[in-house]
């Protein structure tokens, strides 16, 4: 399914007066082409693509991935461009993450400019299969909860390659939780579960599962806009990966994917209750334990974060049905943000202090019961709460299981 075919997911560039994904006050991205590729962007926008222009890449698989991302566009602002690095300023570095450098810099064309941000995958000057996945899912994912993917250029250091991206003032959601937990209210709270799971949404409506859900890998901008970030992990659903690999940070992976059933939808579900939790604590699920067997183990007897005293009992009650070892039991994701929409009036009672968190109590509507009942996706052979000597081996004998967890250390 193509998001961009509805409607809803697109509005009317203030500039150039055609589709754009981005709010309509936001970059239009044809502004920011060189005058000789304006018109090979008015040749593609008729489907008419010169094949002679050539690319400054140096690298053919990039060339032609940024060829077919300008063939098919069909906003002013959803292509791939090859951007010199003399087109961009002040670049800086901010961090590392995973397998990635990040840097912040300005992209400067024609009188325009935008703050934008760089992510440098390692080993990108070998552009093997994993890397050009993740290329082109996250164009693939393109829609106003996605973190806007606006070209491709030279890392400021070494041969690699850099994804040019939006630049997200706030940074990842934990560092915007940190920053204004204090003034966080519940209603700020469930407004962002509502655009966590509206991109989570968009996702899934590609048959596409993100793997990787979890605080790090979600930006707030300066309009606290929130996007869904980093598509290293992301596969489509019917993939072998999605049911033969445990990857990600391990207080986020559902229980079932621990067992090595396959992950589904319902997987992030999980995630999302997580991510819930670090919204009403300040700080990451298990933070004072390592991330290794043992809290896995735990986890598949039923672990989970102590409840923050103070949250509503209609926040808590939904956090632990999203966090509930049976995928059947969880709310279905495709629910998700109707759920959190219809919090919102208790969330703005709960923050004026006119109901009290015990008659704030909070339950799904029959119809969404009902509803969750027809469309969750299950497993028939799902094991017991507890783990068996089986699993516990099968943990302790198989070391690769958790190469690609993200180890936290403790606050």
């Amino acid at each position: 399914m193509d998001i961009l075919d509805d409607s809803k997911n697109t509005s009317i560039c203030m500039q150039c007066n055609q589709r754009i994904i981005n709010y309509s006050n936001q970059l239009c991205r044809k502004q920011f082409l060189s005058p000789s590729r304006i018109n090979e962007y008015s040749k593609i926008r008729g489907v008419q693509i010169n094949q002679e222009n050539k690319i400054e890449s140096g690298n053919l698989i990039i060339d032609e991935f940024i060829k077919e991302t300008q063939l098919n566009s069909k906003c002013c602002d959803d292509f791939i461009e090859w951007v010199s690095c003399s087109n961009l300023e002040n670049i800086k570095y901010l961090t590392f993450g995973g397998n990635s450098k990040i840097y912040s810099g300005t992209w400067k064309l024609n009188q325009l400019s935008t703050n934008i941000a760089l992510k440098v995958t390692k080993n990108s000057n070998n552009i093997n299969d994993n890397i050009l996945n993740e290329l082109k899912i996250h164009h693939k994912c393109r829609s106003q909860n996605i973190i806007p993917f606006y070209g491709i250029t030279k890392s400021p250091e070494g041969d690699e390659y850099a994804m040019i991206i939006k630049h997200a003032e706030h940074g990842d959601l934990r560092n915007y939780i940190r920053k204004f937990f204090p003034k966080l209210t519940w209603t700020d709270r469930i407004k962002i579960l509502i655009e966590l799971s509206k991109a989570l949404n968009s996702l899934h409506q590609m048959n596409l599962l993100h793997m990787d859900f979890h605080c790090k890998n979600i930006l707030v901008d300066e309009a606290d806009r929130i996007f869904l970030s980093d598509f290293g992990l992301c596969q489509p659903i019917d993939s072998e990966m999605v049911s033969s690999s445990i990857q990600g940070v391990l207080p986020y992976i559902a229980p079932e994917v621990l067992r090595n059933k396959p992950y589904t939808k319902q997987s992030e579900v999980y995630s999302i209750s997580m991510i819930m939790w670090e919204l009403t604590s300040n700080k990451p699920p298990f933070s004072n334990k390592h991330h290794d067997v043992e809290l896995a183990l735990s986890i598949l007897d039923g672990l989970r974060p102590n409840t923050v005293e103070g949250t509503p009992d209609f926040y808590t009650n939904i956090m632990k049905q999203c966090w509930d070892s049976d995928p059947l039991k969880r709310p279905d994701a495709s629910l998700l943000p109707k759920i959190f929409e219809e919090m919102i009036e208790l969330c703005k009672m709960a923050d004026d202090k006119t109901v009290s968190s015990k008659v704030a109590f909070y339950s799904l509507p029959p119809q969404i019961e009902s509803e969750r009942e027809t469309k969750s996706f299950g497993f028939d052979n799902m094991l017991p709460a507890y783990h068996s000597e089986s699993e516990e081996k099968l943990f302790m004998s198989n070391e690769n299981s958790f190469v690609d967890i993200d180890i936290e250390p403790g606050i």
